[in-house]
């Protein structure tokens, strides 16, 4: 959130409070909500395969499941689970919280001992380490989707901070762009796609390099399947141009730093690297990159692209139904009918956030869907997330004095616990 200055009290109130007493109520009318939010989010051809995609994916791994969680667990969550589970996980000592603006540090320390000190404390939450078990053959998913065909391919690569992380980034930086190889090789010179963008991701306990294709025309997955094993293999037996690979790594640099000078995109990226284990990654990101090489480039293509290590997702369109067959690729039409708008977020390049990108439905022309956020959950009971913030009421009482100056900057604000 973003507040007044002379408003900081407050919110330290507020949010020690939904921690100190917590009054859990309406978890069925949550539950409706959290439905009808699951099904908007499968609204689309496209999305309602990612689910299915994830899970095949992620072989033993928490990230297989679905952000809201599958439909039968939320049906059998009680009142007394969620409190168990907010017992377990919601503590000061499990809180990381980020604070943007002009900030006195004394007095940041003095209200949170003054209001998260009130709680008692509680045992560390019980960590689980999972570990994925190795891909032992390639997996396909084989999928029939209204409107031009798509490819996706996922390979397992590795987590946060691993030294591969920032090659791989680099790799997606070479791919993507303008003047990026997927563009060249897919939209430009073969016509294949209308839009590629490669991706790699890097979570706490795992990570993964993507590909999303969309064909252009008649043209089936398995065209663009083809044509990216080409890019790959030339990748891997010839070296990147030293031109080239410098000329991505100071885009994706300055685009990193560029971004940093808004608060908000400080304070959700300190939050993320903070909650992924190690918030100083935020100085240490930028060097990273500028060190790696175009040998390091082609190191992790070799190492990583192989067939046995991948998940491949071709998604068809209907048979009999043409090249013509539907300009709503994505299903807009469809969820439009629902009530619902059609909002469309881009790709986000080498990793980092960007601003999202709007397609009206008249224009037929569309941004890449991106896929649905993993969870990062411990048991199967992912849908707790999404409940329990929702059915927490602060109790009754009285807030703290308010501070009688003018408001000195906007502070934006947001709070985390581990899982």
């Amino acid at each position: 959130m973003s507040l007044p200055a002379n408003e900081l009290e407050l919110w330290f109130w507020m949010e020690s409070d939904r921690l100190l007493a917590p009054v859990f109520r309406g978890l069925d009318s949550e539950r409706m909500v959290i439905e009808q939010e699951r099904q908007r989010a499968e609204s689309t051809p496209w999305s309602r395969q990612q689910a299915q995609f994830n899970a095949l994916f992620w072989k033993t791994h928490p990230y297989r499941w679905p952000l809201f969680g599958w439909p039968a667990h939320v049906a059998a969550i009680s009142v007394a689970d969620i409190e168990r589970h907010f017992q377990t996980y919601y503590s000061p000592s499990n809180l990381t919280a980020v604070l943007v603006g002009h900030l006195d540090r004394a007095r940041i320390e003095e209200l949170a001992r003054r209001y998260f000190g009130r709680i008692s404390a509680r045992p560390e939450p019980p960590r689980i380490p999972v570990k994925e078990t190795g891909p032992l053959t390639e997996t396909r998913l084989n999928a029939v989707i209204e409107g031009l065909a798509q490819l996706q391919i996922r390979y397992h690569t590795v987590p946060f901070r691993h030294p591969d992380s920032y090659p791989l980034e680099v790799l997606a930086g070479l791919l993507n762009g303008a003047r990026g190889r997927l563009q060249i090789a897919l939209v430009q010179t073969s016509a294949l796609a209308e839009q590629a963008t490669a991706e790699q991701t890097s979570e706490q306990r795992g990570g993964f390099f993507s590909l999303i294709a969309r064909a252009s025309g008649d043209h089936e997955p398995e065209q663009l399947e083809r044509a990216w094993a080409e890019v790959i293999d030339r990748l891997a037996t010839q070296p990147v141009p030293q031109d080239e690979i410098e000329r991505v790594k100071n885009r994706l640099i300055a685009n990193y730093f560029r971004n940093l000078g808004s608060p908000p995109f400080l304070m959700v990226e300190m939050l993320t690297e903070a909650g992924l284990g190690e918030w100083k990654e935020l100085d240490d990101h930028a060097c990273r990159l500028a060190a790696v090489s175009a040998e390091d480039v082609r190191r992790v293509v070799r190492t990583y692209f192989a067939a046995p290590n991948r998940t491949v997702g071709l998604y068809r369109r209907p048979a009999g139904s043409g090249g013509q067959a539907s300009h709503d690729p994505l299903g807009c039409g469809s969820a439009l009918r629902g009530g619902y708008g059609c909002r469309l977020t881009g790709s986000r390049g080498a990793g980092r956030p960007s601003p999202p990108t709007r397609r009206s439905c008249a224009s037929r022309r569309w941004a890449s869907p991106s896929p649905i956020p993993r969870p990062c959950a411990t048991s199967s009971a992912t849908a707790w997330w999404s409940i329990l913030p929702r059915i927490i009421r602060c109790r009754s009482s009285r807030s703290p004095s308010r501070q009688g100056s003018a408001p000195s900057s906007i502070l934006p604000t947001r709070t985390v616990w581990r899982r």
